[in-house]
């Protein structure tokens, strides 16, 4: 869950699909190889095989961002504020974004949203590792959450349509110290994802635990 103290939750008693309702405006990151405006934003964008599908990709973490762009040649940390208008926002936790992951990641399930602004946690490389232990049913859901903690990548924001209430501030380039310690932090961070794998996948499932014929078993994912 975020910790801005401007954000509030209203929660679906039936899902772990919540609707947020933001009274300020937020700080957001996307990491580039030029310089983004939003009205340069094209719908749906390249790639459905990211998180949360097609979509403008941002997180509320500099150094994150940082950490996705360091591979670039010539990275360029684009800075945004945020003020959400009339969009629609859903964020994602617990099973649902492991079905959405599956869904997008995998493949292994079609998901449909209706919400304009997607929110929830990232999972790029540095968590594929437990994601393929998951699905070789290795682990369960329990212990692919606490994977989570391990790599600790942060949350994402994913504009799937409209980029309304997204306002340039400005942008920098990643490069010198900057960009080798953003390379060495993403190093980390890989490491400490293969050290607490070994524990976890010693530990006995936990109570409740959901391995990866559960969620095939419940088929395509919509937003409630």
């Amino acid at each position: 869950m975020p910790e801005h103290n401007d954000i509030r939750d209203n929660k679906n008693t039936e899902s772990s699909v919540f609707t947020k309702t933001y009274t300020k405006s937020i700080t957001l990151y996307h990491a580039s190889d030029k310089i983004i405006n939003p009205e340069d934003i094209r719908f749906p964008g390249p790639r459905e095989n990211c998180d949360f599908g097609s979509g403008f990709y941002l997180t509320e973490d500099k150094r994150i961002a940082e950490e996705w762009g360091f591979r670039l040649d010539s990275p360029v940390i684009n800075v945004f504020e945020y003020t959400p208008s009339n969009l629609s926002s859903l964020h994602l936790e617990g099973e649902d974004w492991i079905r959405v992951i599956l869904g997008f990641r995998k493949r292994l399930l079609n998901t449909h949203f209706t919400s304009n602004v997607i929110y929830g946690l990232i999972a790029d490389d540095r968590l594929f590792p437990s994601l393929d232990l998951f699905l070789e049913g290795t682990i369960g859901d329990k212990r692919l959450e606490k994977c989570l903690s391990f790599v600790n990548l942060g949350k994402q924001y994913c504009f799937k349509n409209s980029v309304e209430g997204l306002v340039y501030q400005r942008s920098y380039t990643l490069k010198g110290l900057e960009k080798q310690n953003a390379s060495e932090r993403s190093r980390d961070r890989k490491r400490g994802m293969d050290s607490g794998l070994r524990d976890i996948i010693q530990n006995q499932p936990s109570s409740g635990e959901k391995f990866i014929q559960h969620h095939e078993e419940m088929g395509d994912w919509h937003e409630v």
